[in-house]
Formats: C-alpha cells, structure tokens, sequence
C-alpha cells in the first residue's frame, strides 16, 4: 500500500502555496528516506488536496498563519497498528524526519529585528519580492526576541521589512547552500507627518479594461485618505470613500476600475489623481498623472 507525506495546500484543489518548490522539495527529501511497511519501496510525496480536499486541516493552519512548513506523515498502513510494530515505525519514519532538521541547513535568510535606537526586539512584518504571501497572515518576526527565519530557494532576493512608526527597510540577500544572518536595525519615523515613501500607481500606463492601484505609502495609522480623479480639464470624474489608514503600505491603496462615479468607463488619455492624507490637523497632498490607453 502506498503511503505519503503530505503537505500543504490541502483546502483547495486549484490553490497551490506560495512556497511550494520549498515545501514539495523537502517533502520528496522526507519521503524517499522512509521505507514503507513491507521494506519494498520508500514514501511517496503528494499535495494534500490531491489526496483528497478537506478544509480545516491543521497543516494548512500552520502555514498559512505561521509560516510553517508543516507536513502529515502517514505512519502505518492501519489507524491502530499492534504495540509490537510501534518501535520500528517510529524508527523508519525517524530516518525521514531528520531531514526537516537538515533542511535547517539550506538556503534560508534569519535574524534578529531591532530598534535601532534602543536596540530593543520588534515584531515586524517581512515580505519578498519572490514570493507572494499577501494571501496569508502576514510573515513576521516574534514580539519577545525579534527573531525570523524564512526558508527559501536559491536564488537573489529583496527581502522588506516594515512596522507602523518606522521606515521600511529592503536588503538584497543572495541565497546558495547555506543559512545567511541579517539583523536588522529599524529607524523610526520622524515626528514630522510625513509621506513614509512615494506614492505610486500601478500599472501606468494601463492598457485595455483593467483597472489601476494607487498605493498610498503613507506609514501611519488613522490618517484619514481620500482619493479624486479629474480628467486634464480639471474636471472631478472620480471621487473614492473615505479610508482610514492601517500604517500597512500594501493595505493602504485604491483600486480604480477605470469607471466614472456613474459606473461608465473612461475614454483613453491622461487625468490627475489628487490624493489627500489627514491626520491631527496636518495634510498631505499629491497630484499624480494616470494614463489609460483604451
């Protein structure tokens, strides 16, 4: 009988985890150092939902918010196997789990995040320009030491760092066999209410029917945002609710359809995005040029 080693995702059939080279490498590694009951053959690596479908599966719980690579190994061919077999599962599927351990070993980027001030640990939320984790609850180093670790492929990375009250901060990490160590030191904010960096639009120009985001990159919380668009005459064609901002560069944004308040769309050209940040009496105005190609 075949058994697996199974591993995220397990919810969804066409849903496949951001870091699924990592986790289906080290799922094969697992496997193939697993022999089955018989001795004949070895562990067969699978997708959980290509086993079958289930939501609320505990391996997808720790990846998904905590960012775990989290496996099931299928211990024996019976849900209760007899107490004299137990020893030499435990002794087989030993061989495998070692190799989670000297994955630890491979390419991966850890650390220590810090105030640079103070030195004290922060939690801070880190992301890659590699892979997309905004699906998930967000990767972040802990509260208490400000330790992270985040296990990769080989490769050139910009790994960003990012906490409310602070200015983000990319590095370049070049990843090949080996762990690599980057403490990082956060700057805060001046006092001074500030745009955190530019504001930007994307895509721009924008082609077809699809829609543009404006992201803010205002880095502070409660402001309140307000985004207008006006065709080159000055005239107002847009006007987006009120938001209230998160600190959050990627949450802080606004999707434009391309459409009118009226629901029509827009004929190709150029029109001005006036966006507006207020926070305790001070304000931040930008004009920004959208371009629609039609």
């Amino acid at each position: 009988m075949v058994k697996y080693v199974l591993f995220p995702f397990g919810y969804e059939v066409d849903v496949s985890a951001p870091d699924h080279t990592v986790l289906e490498k080290l799922a094969v590694s697992i496997a193939s150092n697993i022999q089955n009951d018989a001795r004949t053959g070895n562990y067969t690596p699978l997708r959980s939902c290509d086993f079958y479908p289930a939501a609320g599966d505990s391996d997808d719980w720790l990846y998904g918010n905590k960012g775990v690579l989290a496996y099931t190994i299928e211990m024996s061919s019976t849900f209760i196997p007899p107490g004299s077999s137990i020893e030499n599962i435990c002794e087989r599927v030993w061989h495998g789990c070692k190799k989670i351990f000297k994955r630890l070993e491979g390419p991966l980027i850890y650390g220590n995040v810090y105030d640079k001030d103070s030195l004290i640990p922060l939690e801070v939320r880190i992301t890659n320009n590699r892979v997309d984790t905004n699906q998930l609850t967000p990767r972040h180093s802990l509260r208490t030491t400000g330790e992270y670790h985040w296990i990769l492929e080989k490769g050139e990375y910009l790994v960003t760092f990012s906490k409310s009250g602070y200015c983000p901060k990319t590095i370049p990490v070049t990843l090949t066999d080996s762990p690599v160590r980057k403490d990082i030191y956060m700057e805060r904010l001046p006092d001074k209410f500030t745009w955190g960096i530019e504001p930007k639009v994307i895509p721009n120009p924008v082609k077809g029917t699809g829609y543009q985001t404006i992201f803010f990159n205002v880095l502070t919380e409660n402001a309140e945002i307000r985004c207008k668009i006006h065709n080159i005459s000055g005239d107002l064609i847009r006007d987006f609710p009120v938001k209230r901002s998160n600190g959050d560069p990627y949450h802080d944004r606004i999707f434009w359809d391309l459409k009118n308040d009226s629901g029509e769309d827009v004929s190709s050209g150029v029109y001005i995005a006036e966006l507006t940040v207020s926070k305790g009496g001070g304000k931040l105005v930008k004009l920004m040029k959208l371009c629609v190609a039609r």
